[in-house]
């Protein structure tokens, strides 16, 4: 069976651990795509997934680029979501 793929919005504490888990675990699941306007975060994102992850600068960008993932992990401030 594929891994489940995940695309993260947001990506700050709570994603880089959930991040984490799913690297411990790469036949079930993968991170493929992540949004962040603070290009620091994107900066950890990628060294989390050094193999094909997308990064982009926003949730706008991100869905432009269409069906990345099967799965989109809304990681943002409570507030904004």
């Amino acid at each position: 069976m594929k891994p489940l793929t995940f695309a993260t919005i947001g990506c700050g504490s709570r994603v880089q651990v959930y991040t984490k888990a799913a690297r411990q675990l790469p036949d079930r699941y993968r991170v493929v795509a992540a949004a962040d306007p603070n290009p620091e975060r994107l900066n950890v994102m990628r060294r989390l997934v050094p193999d094909g992850l997308r990064t982009f600068a926003s949730d706008q960008e991100l869905f432009a680029a269409g069906k990345l993932a099967d799965i989109a992990i809304i990681g943002t401030q409570d507030a904004y979501h």
